[in-house]
């Protein structure tokens, strides 16, 4: 048993060794990327709130990329 204890915490260690952290993700879209805000009405009446991401360097062509979800989405 107590074997299969260390053994666990070794792994889980080592897991946590090449976690990285959720902020550089973060980071990197808050230095390189506008966020605005919208309320798009429906024909329902229903406004759906979206948020879009521009790049900052908006002189070049980006692609478009949609991401729809039925969950609620944190700002």
């Amino acid at each position: 048993m107590m074997k299969q204890l260390l053994v666990m915490t070794l792994i889980c260690i080592g897991f946590g060794a090449f976690a990285q952290p959720a902020n550089d993700d973060s980071l990197y879209v808050i230095n390189n990327y506008n966020k605005a805000i919208y309320s798009i009405p429906m024909r329902d009446g229903v406004k759906l709130h979206t948020i879009v991401y521009t790049p900052k360097n908006a002189g070049n062509k980006w692609p478009l990329l949609i991401n729809r979800t039925c969950y609620n989405a944190s700002n």
